[in-house]
């Protein structure tokens, strides 16, 4: 089933549920509407969540990773689709319900730092330390 997520909250939303997870289904592949929704609303809604999510520095990694030059379009693709999932106004669960709002944003966030596997470099992570140490 080949589905693809609205990014815009103005967009058509056209997703759909994996068939028996109820997750979302998100489209992998390179997409400049993505990169410049999440490079707009990323750092507004990690500075909102970001003591409430246990992800947080994993997605703030996968953020340096995707903006990096030396990052391959296909891990490009999955990481803006990652990310634009998590500032997504519109949530499978929504974000607001307290200890089931982000689950399914971490599941989404873990998935895709697996797939992102070494293309999360050293300097990502020290990137998102740095961040955080703000």
């Amino acid at each position: 089933m080949s589905t693809q997520h609205a990014i815009e909250p103005s967009a058509r939303d056209e997703s759909q549920a994996v068939e028996g997870t109820g997750a979302p289904e998100l489209r992998m592949s390179y997409d400049p509407k993505q990169e410049r929704y999440v490079r707009k609303g990323f750092f507004q809604k990690m500075k909102r969540f970001a003591g409430r999510v246990p992800f947080a520095k994993d997605a703030v990694a996968m953020y340096y990773t995707a903006i990096d030059s030396k990052t391959p379009l296909y891990a490009k693709g999955i990481a803006f689709s990652a990310l634009a999932y998590f500032i997504l106004p519109v949530d499978t669960v929504p974000d607001v319900l307290v200890g089931l709002g982000l689950t399914d944003d971490l599941a989404i966030i873990a998935a895709a730092v697996k797939a992102l596997g070494s293309n999360v470099k050293e300097h990502h992570r020290e990137r998102a330390e740095a961040f955080f140490d703000k």
